[in-house]
């Protein structure tokens, strides 16, 4: 039998175009995860929530069960290592039939370029992560809109809880917050002021020079002004966040909100403290998460 070379290129072109629409990129997606966008009911601010649930594979799911809820600061970056984190963990738990993480970023502008969204993103998180400032203290240059964190803290608890609470079957009395930078400084901000707003707490390389340290002193009045505190905390650093590579000596801070914390346990909270050797400011955030998460029982 004749094979004509049209009937041969026509086989060509045909293979050729069914390798290039198989191979046709697509976006790539956390699978399993969803997205939403949720404006905040006081500010107004807008943000993209990603939520992501992880079932063991090993452990029966009880009936009625609820899901303890990681929520995870700058979301926009620390959502895909999150999800994973407690994906690797949680999938082959005896011990945590499932739990669901939910991470709190901004929405991009699809319009705009790359680094005029991750611009928008660092002053709209320098403006929510931040405590306010005391009276005639300044803030650090080139950070213009700062000291929403009550704003930001009653979002979470008065519309975030409630929005993914109404979609999944939750357990509120097993709640985390985990946050690094300024997020581990917020993170401090929530247990200080609002301890009942989580049950476990996570804080990495918190930024406590802010405001010239007042989480600091707020910490040694932190019994006195609420009394019984039912919660766990992990703060870490890195041992390269030091005075003379960071500007501010993360490292002495971070220890010594730790050892503030420690006289606190009498009034029941549970506190530990990490210096993680060898890592800088980036590289300690795999292990906030995972060490973190686990210090405080997140993960089991």
């Amino acid at each position: 039998m004749k094979i004509s070379f049209q009937a041969v290129l026509a086989g060509i072109v045909l293979s050729a175009s069914s390798l290039s629409a198989a191979q046709a990129p697509v976006p790539s997606t956390i699978e399993g995860a969803e997205q939403y966008t949720l404006t905040a009911t006081k500010s107004k601010n807008t943000y993209r929530v990603d939520v992501y649930r992880v079932n063991s594979t090993i452990g029966k799911l009880p009936e009625n069960y609820r899901l303890p809820v990681i929520y995870v600061l700058d979301g926009n970056t620390m959502f895909p290592m999150a999800s994973q984190v407690v994906n690797l963990s949680a999938s082959f738990s005896s011990q945590l039939p499932a739990v669901l993480v939910v991470a709190i970023g901004y929405v991009s502008d699809p319009s705009l370029p790359r680094g005029q969204n991750i611009t928008n993103s660092v002053a709209w998180r320098n403006r929510d992560l931040t405590p306010p400032v005391s009276p005639g203290r300044s803030v650090p240059q080139g950070m213009s809109v700062v000291g929403g964190a009550p704003d930001f803290l009653a979002f979470i608890n008065q519309d975030l809880k409630p929005f993914v609470a109404s979609r999944y079957p939750v357990n509120p009395q097993d709640q985390t917050l985990v946050g690094h930078s300024l997020g581990g400084l917020f993170t401090i901000y929530a247990l200080l002021n609002s301890p009942g707003s989580f049950q476990r707490y996570v804080a990495g390389s918190p930024s406590l020079f802010w405001d010239d340290h007042a989480a600091l002193k707020q910490a040694a009045t932190l019994r006195e002004r609420l009394g019984s505190i039912s919660a766990r905390v992990f703060i870490c650093v890195g041992e390269l966040e030091t005075k003379d590579r960071m500007g501010e000596d993360m490292v002495g801070d971070a220890k010594a909100m730790a050892a503030m914390l420690e006289t606190q346990e009498d009034a029941g909270l549970q506190s530990s403290f990490r210096v993680f050797p060898d890592e800088n400011h980036i590289s300690v955030i795999p292990y906030v998460l995972m060490r973190g998460l686990h210090e405080v029982g997140a993960l089991r």
